[in-house]
């Protein structure tokens, strides 16, 4: 597994959830809903890719 691929999109993914998080009040609310949707998609995608790169770190 590429870790530097896995270490650029955990870093985009968990500050494009920060950056949501930041300027929630100035995003129209049906932009809103989907960006949180790909947000949390993409986060959960992130953590389960970490939990697996250490899982198969020592093999």
């Amino acid at each position: 597994m590429d870790t530097t691929a896995l270490v650029i999109f955990i870093i985009a993914a968990f500050s494009f959830g920060a950056v949501l998080i930041m300027k929630r009040d100035t995003i129209a609310p049906p932009m809103r809903r989907f960006l949180a949707l790909a947000a949390i998609v993409m986060i959960v995608s992130a953590f389960i890719m970490l939990v697996y790169a250490f899982l198969t770190m020592g093999s």
